[in-house]
């Protein structure tokens, strides 16, 4: 960010840049932090395999080295991906006629959320996904494979429950946090303006309510890996990314001020109606999945989620009246820096309340992680 902002400077709504600046230099510098940033991180990965005993070594006796069948495996996680882009078209296409409708119809573009604030929005919104579900997921899914590989049905449905029933008050828990769009928004993107970052904060709250649901999808999703039904992913996919290019299409209709408020309602739907269906069948597939369980599990989590936004409602608004958290980055980050720890306490404490069992799956690695940090 610092070497974009020295190289482009700040925005300026009233002379903003051409495509044609970012095509030379801007984009090589852009692009080219990214790809080192990738390399950095696969660079980092052999520090921690070799303490593990891992050594690293170039390897090109490829048969009978089990590339067949990950290729195949491989072919329909790729043409899911390339479903994926098919609502892609029609959400950049509404978003950016959200823009042009605006202009045509005076509306002040601050107010109007185009594919900068969308991918703004997103960008947040991916963050509890990519630091949690994907990090715990990714842990259990080797524990998942074995036992599919090994046909054992029990301890794969306790797997896929517990990671579901952890990973679930982990997103309730960022989307209670939706309280604080507006101070998170001032926080994560710091160089739009004040009215930019209500309309912000406005996408982010309509993208979040659906990120417990993608939470289970990523979670699901992995479940159908550890069996290599890639394929049964794909076609189940399927159906909801055209329901999302239908959704999105239609909220190209809506008022410019509306539509990407609700492409992100529309991106929660689909979410939600992805796990239901990844669910169900999973279900069929596996014999059952413990389902009432994990559906009790929820229920609790919703009541205690609606009680800790009350409170964060109430929280933040008393932040407000003597601060502008939307303008000010300072006063915005201390509201964050108070109200989140405050509200994460509270969503804990009503979990132990509610005697569930997932508090103390969430507490006992914490627990460990502070003393490790703390001994160092």
């Amino acid at each position: 960010l610092p070497v974009i902002l020295a190289t482009g400077g700040r925005y300026d709504p009233t002379s903003p840049a051409s495509a044609a600046e970012w095509l030379a230099g801007r984009a090589a510098t852009l692009g080219g932090v990214s790809t080192l940033g990738i390399v950095v991180q696969a660079l980092i990965l052999l520090w921690p395999m070799k303490r593990l005993g891992i050594r690293f070594r170039f390897d090109f006796q490829w048969r009978n080295s089990g590339l067949g069948s990950a290729g195949r495996a491989s072919l329909w996680v790729f043409l899911t991906m390339l479903a994926s882009l098919i609502p892609t078209l029609a959400l950049t296409n509404a978003a950016a006629g959200a823009t042009h409708r605006a202009e045509l119809q005076g509306i002040l573009l601050q107010e109007v959320g185009g594919n900068a604030i969308y991918s703004t929005a997103n960008m947040i919104y991916t963050i509890p996904s990519s630091l949690i579900v994907v990090s715990i997921a990714t842990a259990m899914f080797t524990r998942m494979a074995t036992h599919a590989a090994d046909g054992n049905m029990d301890a794969m449905r306790r797997d896929l429950s517990t990671t579901i029933r952890v990973v679930s008050p982990l997103m309730m828990l960022c989307s209670v946090m939706i309280v604080l769009a507006v101070p998170i928004s001032r926080v994560l993107a710091m160089t739009i303006m004040p009215l930019e970052v209500v309309t912000l904060s406005r996408v982010l709250i309509a993208m979040c309510t659906g990120l417990v649901a993608i939470g289970a999808v990523t979670v699901l999703n992995r479940a159908y890996y550890a069996f290599e039904d890639t394929r049964s992913v794909f076609f189940l996919h399927l159906p909801f990314h055209i329901a999302a290019f239908a959704g999105f299409a239609a909220a190209g209709f809506l008022p410019p001020r509306l539509t990407v408020i609700g492409i992100g309602a529309v991106m929660s739907a689909v979410n939600f109606g992805t796990a239901l269906v990844l669910a169900l069948a999973l279900r069929k597939k596996m014999g059952r999945i413990d389902g009432k369980r994990i559906l009790a599990v929820h229920i609790k989590l919703a009541i205690i989620s609606l009680l800790t936004g009350v409170v964060g409602y109430a929280l933040v608004a008393l932040f407000s009246i003597p601060f502008d958290l939307s303008a000010n980055v300072i006063h915005a980050a201390i509201a964050d820096v108070i109200v989140a720890p405050l509200l994460a306490a509270l969503f804990l404490g009503l979990m132990r309340v509610f005697q569930m069992d997932e508090f103390y799956a969430i507490m006992g690695p914490a627990k460990r992680l502070l003393r490790k940090v703390v001994r160092k």
